[in-house]
């Protein structure tokens, strides 16, 4: 079959057709794509990163590649499923085999059980995209990967305004505590052990850091009076949510936060002021030549912080480990002191449980005389919380400080947009391998095949099934059980359905909304209910209990897009259903066309197999935005920053494939609030509106079950008119396939008489035929009727209750 003839053919071969070219579209766009991709300076044949800059262009960048993934995902997927229902359409050959046995296939739709009947050819091909169809669903969004930001290290200052405008400081500060003490030094001063408090007040300086202008700790300060006043004001309130939390460093980093100093002058304190050294304890010739005791000084303390999240290895809770607690007067983490043995010796907390922030804000800066927490520093197992030294003289007025605001430095942090080549590459091969396929189906396919009810009621009206002659009461309730019942359905949609069709669909979609139900609840769980979290994908992670390998968590993530399909396929089969019965029950209501394959005569044909493009068009919509929701709701997070530490899982590894730094971290992460999107949607538009759909009632009489071919070869036993004209015309139609392919005629008046499939037909009663004349009811010998399609000729009318039919 040449390629101009197949676009100028009608049904579904030109829609396939159209397919194909689709589908070799996409997969040229996609190697078009992995070959700049690969050819770009400093890629692999593994990973390409393709952008490197602000997260907020990062995220928009992923968002936009993501978004493109799941329309090119969807439609070679949906173009797949297109082929698939062809391939499982019977021919009327493979029809009459099943009904030898009294077994009934599936048509018009979607169909797994017709597999098991139909050519060698067609199963094989069918299987060929249903495996091609597994990589897409598992790599494809796999394949655009964006790295998350997760800043750790941060510089905390206290000062006064003063100090951000250029006014005097002497350092370490005028609370003599260097970095990492929670109270003052002197001449012999070493880090103290052994007590966790001390640990919450940063990193450890020695002294001597202070007094050269090249340390780190000298500099840090340095910068901070230089820069701070170009920095963001945070409100009091703001700050405390900001720094005293498990929120990584992604949005601001170093911080001064602004104190009213409580002396007669604001722009500092005078160390005279807060201390009264003792005589005795030498202490004044220590500090006199570095803090002179009466000038004014802008700065209190100084520190290098980090914040650590790490996992608990249950994927219920975080434990938060911020190293300046202490510094920021907050008491939190008393009752659950951080363990020595692996994480960082620190303050720790559930990073959901995080303090509600006070207005106003009063920092308590000396562990030791916070009076609030003096019953529980001596309940601490093994810890000996020492009080101020009493030769310090410090004055108890400079206890607290009221903190007017704060100022914080932006850190956007960098974040990247990768692409996975060999992902991509796998997605190209399955493409390309449906494509071809598809080339085969379109021109070698045999046209036989009964792909629209309206091919299967041409086909039986032509050559009718001996099995089902005088069973024109036959439905699909008759089906199930085989025993010819003159009995209604309920009349509604839904009972046009076998009640096995509905028991295997909702036993799917119930399972796997009860999946998402249960994700939507241990992820809820896991935010402590909060749904904040679930627009910041750095926000809530989970770590399995045991050690992934890249390409086990791959799977793991993507697993749901293949659980989603299996739903769709069947979700797309029971509203193919329910449509197919709504067209079938239409046939009692007048004379209308059949809309078949191959169109001849009076009949009709359409690009689309069953659906009209008022349903497909939005399901197609909605399985694009369900892939979409799936890969917000459950995906591979790849963390830089140091702020995620994931002991569980093993990413040292790959580190360097991604171009990911020391300290990044990989692991599953979760939305608890695209779990709930899912969830609902689920509900509304996946469960209910089948349910919905299938209580319309049936306008009409015709017997239920148009899908059946069974049914659909009981009702085509024409009448005698019907079978005299047709067997008298010249080129009678025993050869069931010159109908099917069209080439008979035209339907033009001056041509040969129009064949019974060739014209508008209606379902309903008529005369009985000779062949069933000797019918009677055996009860009384009233006149028993026939039901089937007809054309105006055969005066069909409405079947009515209480008359006998066969």
């Amino acid at each position: 079959m040449k390629p101009c003839r197949v676009f100028s053919q009608t049904g579904w071969r030109r829609a396939g057709a159209i397919n194909v070219s689709a589908t070799y579209i996409c997969g040229l766009v996609l190697l078009v794509c992995f070959a700049i991709s690969v050819s770009r300076t400093g890629s692999s044949i593994l990973v390409t990163i393709i952008f490197d800059g602000p997260c907020a262009t990062s995220s928009k960048v992923n968002l936009f590649l993501h978004l493109l993934v799941n329309i090119l995902s969807s439609a070679v997927l949906a173009s797949s499923n297109f082929f698939m229902q062809i391939l499982s359409a019977p021919s009327r050959e493979e029809i009459d085999r099943a009904h030898a046995w009294l077994e009934s296939l599936d048509i018009g739709i979607p169909s797994f059980k017709n597999l098991r009947h139909v050519s060698w050819f067609k199963r094989t091909s069918w299987f060929i995209f249903f495996i091609s169809s597994a990589p897409i669903h598992l790599f494809f969004n796999s394949a655009i990967f964006r790295t998350e930001y997760l800043g750790s290290e941060w510089h905390l200052t206290i000062a006064t305004e003063a100090f951000t405008k250029g006014g005097a400081y002497y350092a370490p500060g005028a609370s003599l505590s260097p970095a990492g003490s929670s109270m003052p030094a002197g001449p012999s001063y070493m880090p103290a052990t052994g007590y966790a408090p001390e640990q919450s007040y940063g990193s450890w300086v020695p002294l001597s850091d202070y007094w050269e202008a090249s340390s780190i700790a000298r500099r840090n300060i340095t910068l901070a009076a230089k820069e701070a006043h170009n920095w963001t004001i945070l409100s009091s309130k703001d700050c405390q949510a900001e720094y005293i939390s498990c929120k990584a460093r992604s949005t601001y980093g170093d911080v001064v936060i602004i104190v009213e100093p409580g002396t007669s002058h604001p722009d500092g304190w005078t160390r005279s002021e807060v201390f009264n050294f003792q005589p005795s304890s030498n202490l004044s010739s220590y500090w006199d030549p570095r803090v002179p005791p009466d000038s004014i000084n802008s700065l209190w303390f100084s520190t290098q912080c980090s914040t650590v999240r790490s996992s608990t290895g249950h994927g219920t809770y975080d434990t938060c480990y911020n190293t300046c607690l202490g510094a920021l007067g907050s008491d939190l983490g008393l009752d659950q002191v951080a363990s020595y043995g692996s994480g960082p010796p620190s303050f720790s907390f559930v990073s959901q449980h995080a303090p509600a922030p006070q207005d106003p804000w009063f920092l308590d800066f000396f562990f030791a005389i916070r009076e609030s927490i003096q019953p529980k520093l001596y309940q601490l197992n093994g810890f000996n919380i020492p009080p101020l030294d009493s030769s310090l003289g410090f004055k108890d007025e400079f206890k607290s400080f009221r903190v007017r605001h704060c100022l914080a430095k932006p850190n956007p942090g960098t974040c990247k947009v990768g692409v996975s080549n060999a992902l991509l590459l796998v997605v190209i091969g399955c493409v390309l391998v449906k494509a071809i396929q598809a080339t085969i189906v379109v021109w070698k396919l045999p046209a036989a095949s009964l792909v629209t009810p309206g091919d299967a009621i041409a086909s039986f009206l032509s050559v009718p099934d001996p099995r089902t002659k005088g069973l024109c009461t036959l439905d699909i309730v008759d089906c199930e059980r085989f025993e010819v019942s003159l009995c209604r359905t309920s009349g509604r949609i839904a009972s046009s359905i076998s009640g096995l069709a509905w028991v295997r669909t909702y036993i799917i979609l119930i399972s796997s909304l009860i999946l998402l139900a249960a994700g939507f609840v241990l992820s809820s769980k896991a935010t402590d209910y909060n749904y904040s979290y679930s627009f910041d994908h750095a926000s809530t992670v989970i770590a399995a209990e045991f050690a992934l390998s890249y390409y086990s968590a791959l799977l793991l993530v993507n697993a749901p897009q293949l659980i989603f399909s299996s739903c769709y396929y069947v979700y797309n089969a029971i509203i193919t259903r329910l449509h197919v019965e709504k067209e079938w029950d239409s046939f009692s209501s007048g004379f209308r066309p059949l809309r078949v394959s191959y169109p001849a005569g009076e009949q009709t044909s359409s690009y689309r197999l069953q659906l009209p493009y008022s349903y497909s068009i939005p399901m197609i919509a909605i399985s694009i935005s369900f892939h979409f929701f799936i890969s917000n709701a459950v995906y591979l997070l790849l963390a830089e920053g140091g702020q995620l530490k994931l002991e569980l899982v093993e990413s040292l590894s790959i580190l360097p494939l991604f171009h990911l730094s020391q300290g990044s971290a990989v692991a599953l992460g979760y939305s608890p609030f695209f779990f709930l999107v899912l969830f609902i949607a689920s509900f509304v538009l996946i469960i209910c509106s089948p349910v919905l759909l299938g209580l319309q009632k049936l306008r009409y009489t015709t017997n239920a079950g148009g899908c059946s071919s069974l049914v659909i070869s009981a009702a085509c036993h024409p009448s005698d008119r019907a079978t005299d004209e047709q067997t008298s015309e010249e080129g009678s139609s025993s050869s069931r396939h010159s109908l099917l392919d069209g080439r008979t005629s035209s339907g033009d008046e001056s041509g040969p008489p129009l064949k019974l499939a060739q014209r508008k037909l209606r379902w309903g009663a008529m005369t009985l035929p000779r062949s069933l004349a000797e019918c009677k009811n055996p009860e009384g010998g009233e006149e028993v009727f026939h039901l089937g399609f007809g054309t105006i000729q055969d005066g069909v009318w409405d079947p009515n209750e209480g008359h006998y039919y066969a």
